[in-house]
């Protein structure tokens, strides 16, 4: 072997560690009736829905190998001279398979056929790890509420969730990525899609999958365990890998719409008990697809070798929260504090009698005009009204406000998938996808200066481009080159607000960098503001080839 050759080849290994490879194998020995091997036969590998077909002889022991084949459905057929030409349907290939299917040819004319008709029994003896594949039916059939298709990996066998009681949407995206498989660290896997890493960090304390592909979308998801081969390097106990759809010979297309309302629902025992109405909520999930092979009339036909994928998922939410709290009572907004059994102290009052300081109590605990300070009287009309009238007139401060409201999520995505077959040999496939998701946090009451209600931002855009070239029956040259970026930005609900309008001096209102309502909190009563400030975005390239001999 030639120097060159030496240093190409450990290069490509090199690279190859890193590659996150989501296609199949199929491979087999090619025997006659007495278990001799059969050389130089010709194997064909053709999809059933698109077409395409990749031929390749045996070598001199008989064996063929497919390497980077799409998941899907796939035809076998096996031609030699002074057999039978044997055709194998119902193979069914997943993601990441790595399945063994030898044939044995019968003796007579290659113009005669044979069919065999069944499923591949799925031995994959020569991977070492664990793994859980969703396939289209089950996906087609399981009723899922937040419609996040990571989420399922609530199927796989050995993991734990840590989200169980939520409605996880694609949104959530660090929801999406935290559960443990096989007693592995919480949120320490990887995502991959249509094998590129799909995970960034934007400084959440975790990597995090910004774009999650809506369900509709996904052609096949498997979460891989245990053992991982060397090329998911990155993965910390484990790998989810998800495959796009592709178009087909045949144009096929979807359109949907999941609906939910408060309106459609009874109210709880607890809450009518305290006068409170059903805490509204209304959920709309829509979408379409459409695939098929790119033809323009008269111009290009894409049959059997280019086809189109797009697909469109969109969310209005109006997520259900309710609340119980204490806001101060109309006497206590005058400085009025005569219904609390505390002693209420003149701060300014401090003599030393007998050697103790000691403070004055306010007559009547209402703190007079002279005391109150301006800056906390405007912050007072921020507070909500009491509005519950059923409170115990001993502690009429205590849970006396109630509310039920929505908190908006609104989120749009897009993806875009070509493949097309240059030659039997040669192979490519290019994905696009971008999204955006704006809603707020949950919060505790409607104003500007409740605390929580972040305006959260996550955009979300990616590419994968693959490029695959048999360069003989035994060497394969696969390179792949990929995109994620994803951006966690939240500001407060209040965010740009003038603090001079409070009070507070011209001076200090230049010293701060982010204007918000302040952050109020005192001891038993409902604070005020408290939301935080993001600016995160998050990148990773992948560049990888594999060179298989």
């Amino acid at each position: 072997m030639s120097p060159l050759r030496v240093i190409l080849l450990a290069s490509a290994l090199a690279c190859s560690l890193a590659a996150q490879e989501f296609r199949a194998t199929l491979q087999g020995d090619i025997t006659d009736p007495s278990q001799a091997a059969v050389p130089n036969a010709t194997v064909t590998l053709k999809n059933v829905e698109t077409g395409i077909e990749r031929s390749i002889p045996s070598d001199p022991a008989g064996h063929y190998l497919f390497q980077f084949v799409v998941p899907g459905r796939y035809t076998l057929t096996v031609k030699a001279a002074g057999f039978k030409t044997t055709v194998r349907d119902g193979i069914t290939l997943s993601l990441n398979d790595n399945i063994r299917l030898d044939v044995q040819l019968p003796l007579g004319e290659a113009a005669e056929t044979v069919s065999v008709v069944g499923d591949v029994a799925v031995v994959q003896a020569e991977s070492s790890s664990l793994g859980s594949v969703v396939n289209r039916e089950i996906i087609d059939n399981l009723p899922l509420k937040g419609h996040s298709s990571l989420y399922m990996y609530n199927l796989a066998t050995g993991v734990v969730g840590q989200r169980y009681w939520e409605d996880v949407r694609p949104s959530d995206t660090g929801t999406n990525v935290l559960f443990t498989a096989n007693g592995a660290p919480l949120a320490s896997g990887d995502v991959s899609v249509d094998g590129v890493a799909n995970t960034v960090n934007v400084g959440r304390g975790l990597a995090l999958s910004p774009w999650v592909p809506p369900t509709d979308a996904v052609a096949e998801m498997k979460l891989q365990m245990g053992t991982l081969p060397a090329e998911y390097g990155r993965a910390g106990g484990a790998i989810t890998n998800i495959v796009i759809k592709s178009g087909t010979n045949d144009l096929h297309g979807s359109m949907y719409e999941y609906f939910r309302s408060s309106a459609l629902d009874a109210n709880q025992f607890f809450p009518r008990g305290k006068g409170q109405k059903l805490t509204p909520y209304t959920v709309n999930t829509f979408g379409a697809s459409v695939g098929g092979p790119v033809v323009i009339p008269k111009v290009y036909d894409g049959r059997n070798r280019t086809f189109f994928f797009f697909s469109y998922e969109g969310s209005r939410e109006g997520n259900g929260q309710s609340t119980t709290s204490n806001v101060p009572t109309a006497k206590m907004r005058q400085g009025d504090f005569s219904e609390i059994p505390n002693v209420i102290y003149d701060p300014f009052s401090v003599q030393l009698i007998n050697g103790i300081p000691t403070r004055t109590p306010i007559p009547d605990k209402v703190i007079p005009s002279s005391l109150q300070d301006p800056v906390a009287r405007s912050m007072m009309k921020y507070w909500p009204e009491p509005n519950n009238p059923n409170t115990n007139p001993a502690t009429p401060w205590v849970q006396n406000f109630v509310q039920g409201s929505k908190w908006p999520t609104t989120r749009d995505g897009y993806i875009v998938k070509i493949d097309h077959q240059l030659t039997q040999k040669h192979q490519t496939y290019t994905r696009f996808n971008i999204g955006d998701a704006f809603f707020n946090f949950n919060y505790d009451f409607d104003g500007l200066a409740t605390p929580g209600r972040n305006v959260v931002h996550r955009p979300a855009k990616g590419i994968a481009i693959n490029d695959t070239y048999l360069i003989n029956p035994s060497t394969t040259l696969d390179t792949r080159i990929g995109y994620a970026f994803g951006k966690e930005q939240q500001r407060p609900y209040s965010y740009g607000f003038d603090l001079a309008s409070l009070g507070f001096s011209k001076q200090f209102v230049n010293t701060v960098q982010y204007p918000a309502f302040p952050t109020i909190s005192i001891t038993g009563f409902q604070g005020l503001a408290g939301s935080g400030y993001v600016e995160q975005p998050g990148y990773t390239y992948t560049a990888q080839s594999s060179l298989s001999m």
